[in-house]
């Protein structure tokens, strides 16, 4: 029999996007490998919304603070103990504090690990990332350009930081329809290119660029279709 693991999911963010979807597929893929594996996230998120929709395991955090949420960080611990959960997988920066507080809190027993979902927007060598990024038993980049990243831009010892790709589900894949079916589906004509943009609809993302790529194209007389796909976030 393979070891099996219980594992903590831990994602407080409010929206629905390429992170948070991440994590319901690794919990989705862990369970099916028979880990015990919970969604832990923020009071009325998206996130645990979905999870408790395709019957996921889920707590609720109530609305943590980024730093020093000592409260949030004892119902984590006793989330993680109450579950018999030993690892606990970080999936956004603004969680490293409370991760960090929950180990100390556990005196170290906790298995604190963190997955990169993107890149850097910065160098985090200052004294906070230092106490949190020594913390932390592994450090996984889904590409190794985003483990040279880790490496370059943290002080997070080299032999902490692991390449690991993201999964792929093939079957989903494998049951798309045909192009022309797929554009009439969506009401997209069937013989203009089509421009797009997957990702929730926010200042960060550009989908403005395309924009005004579209429109000087369009009036160069090049007929191209937009198509924004993602969960409006803005605000």
């Amino acid at each position: 029999m393979p070891e099996t693991h219980g594992i903590g999911l831990l994602c407080t963010t409010r929206s629905l996007g390429g992170i948070e979807l991440n994590v319901l597929r690794f919990a989705r893929w862990m369970r099916a490998r028979g880990h015990r594996v919970i969604v832990i996230g923020s009071e009325g998120a998206p996130l645990l919304r979905e999870a408790a929709s395709e019957h996921l395991p889920h707590h609720s955090l109530g609305t943590p603070r980024k730093y020093g949420d000592l409260p949030a960080a004892r119902r984590l611990l006793q989330i993680m103990h109450a579950e018999q959960l030993t690892i606990l997988q970080l999936n956004v920066t603004r969680d490293l504090n409370l991760g960090v507080l929950a180990r100390s809190l556990s005196g170290g027993h906790l298995h604190v690990l963190h997955v990169q979902h993107m890149q850097f927007g910065g160098t985090k060598k200052d004294l906070l990332h230092r106490l949190q990024h020594a913390r932390l038993a592994a450090w996984i980049a889904p590409l190794p350009w985003l483990a040279t990243q880790a490496r370059e831009r943290t002080t997070i010892a080299p032999s902490r930081i692991q390449v690991i790709p993201f999964g792929i589900e093939l079957d989903a894949l494998r049951t798309l329809p045909p192009v022309k079916e797929a554009r009439r589906s969506l009401g997209l004509p069937a013989d203009i290119p089509v421009l797009g943009v997957v990702g929730r609809l926010d200042r960060g993302k550009g989908q403005e660029y395309l924009l005004h790529a579209a429109a000087m194209l369009r009036a160069k007389g090049m007929p191209v279709h937009v198509m924004l796909i993602g969960e409006d976030t803005r605000g």
